[in-house]
């Protein structure tokens, strides 16, 4: 596991950004919302790298934004 400031701090954003969408999912009862929160806030830890965390999380971000736009 790599414990480096840029991997604690990638995993931090992600984890935070998890929340908020979870948060959201749930109060407006949007599985697709909670799904990618849960993901974000749960998976991070287990990437190994710093661009591994951003790409994990830009490309689930991407892929909740697409599936939102053309109604997911």
């Amino acid at each position: 596991m790599n414990l480096s400031l840029p991997w604690l701090f990638a995993t931090m954003v992600a984890s935070t950004l998890g929340y908020g969408v979870f948060t959201y999912g749930r109060k407006q009862v949007r599985m697709p919302h909670i799904v990618v929160g849960v993901l974000l806030m749960v998976v991070p830890g287990f990437v190994d790298g710093t661009t591994g965390v951003w790409a994990l999380t830009g490309a689930s971000l991407g892929a909740l934004w697409v599936g939102t736009r053309y109604g997911l």
